[in-house]
């Protein structure tokens, strides 16, 4: 890590050490020096690594973003979001003085936070969750702070059909049955005991 001294006040170094983050750009293509790895979307090599050593010497920080935990730090920060979702508003009804950067699809909202145009992503926890899923660059933090239900479609001229749905799930909460398949699934990702499950008819 620098010194004081190697970072004078107002100097480029110190404009990123305030920001908190270096904003590194270049191509995402080139073997053994600046390559993305399409599994993961991490991208590795020479330059990459320069770039993260370089960031760690002016901030001090690892390249892991640990200064977002909970809604409120998103003020003052450059969020991703869906365009056609409902995220946009709850981020500025929850953080006013977040800066929200709207795209089109999921994939460039990710792509975003991994090249630094954004310092976090919000959306839907189950799409947040399928990405950290197969995506080790990223990971889901905090807890949700809107309730927007789920359902299950069931045909809508046969009133038997929700019943017996509502029934079962009734079942599964009741035997364990839900909670053990949300450990198996969301809970791999989750580092968490299952939550409370969803009222039945809440929605």
């Amino acid at each position: 890590m620098a010194d004081a001294a190697a970072i004078p006040a107002g100097s480029w170094a110190d404009k990123i050490k305030q920001r908190g983050k270096l904003v590194r750009g270049g191509t995402d293509a080139g073997p053994l020096f600046s390559i993305k790895d399409p599994a993961t979307g991490k991208v590795t090599g020479f330059d990459a690594g320069l770039a993260a050593m370089l960031a760690h010497y002016i901030t001090g920080k690892p390249t892991d973003n640990t200064a977002i935990t909970k809604i409120d730090d998103l003020n003052g920060k450059n969020v991703a979001t869906e365009s056609n979702s409902t995220a946009a508003l709850a981020v500025k009804q929850f953080a006013p003085q977040a800066n929200v950067l709207l795209f089109q699809e999921d994939a460039q909202c990710v792509a975003a936070v991994q090249q630094g145009r954004a310092e976090a992503y919000v959306l839907d926890q189950a799409i947040l969750i399928s990405d950290a899923s197969t995506n080790p660059a990223v990971k889901v933090v905090g807890e949700p702070f809107t309730q927007e239900p789920y359902g299950i479609g069931v045909p809508l001229g046969d009133p038997s059909a929700k019943q017996f749905v509502n029934d079962w799930l009734q079942k599964i909460y009741a035997d364990g049955s839900w909670a053990k398949l949300w450990q198996a699934t969301i809970g791999t990702v989750v580092k968490d005991q299952p939550p409370t499950p969803p009222t039945v008819g809440s929605a």
